[in-house]
């Protein structure tokens, strides 16, 4: 099983913010996959401010008992230019 998490802030003052880029990325790739997900693929958009958001992704790995290496949390991160992405395996 793979998770993948994006992250925001809930509520509408952050709706199309840069600091949703998390929750705009996995609403575009499950709009785009919807047909070719499974269960083998679990997406998800804590509802929780993203200073409080580590808890709900650790939480998230206990309970569909995966390891990080399943994991891919997507997020923005005010040091790179807009539009940039990088990948790490941790942090």
């Amino acid at each position: 099983m793979k998770l993948i998490i994006g992250l925001g802030n809930p509520g509408l003052k952050y709706r199309k913010t840069r600091h949703n880029v998390g929750f705009l990325a996995v609403d575009s790739f499950s709009e785009k996959n919807k047909r070719s997900l499974n269960k083998e693929i679990v997406i998800l958009k804590p509802q929780l401010f993203m200073n409080n958001s580590g808890a709900a992704v650790a939480k998230a790995i206990r309970k569909f008992k995966v390891g990080v290496r399943d994991v891919l949390v997507v997020c923005d991160d005010i040091n790179l230019a807009l539009g940039v992405i990088r990948f790490r395996s941790s942090g």
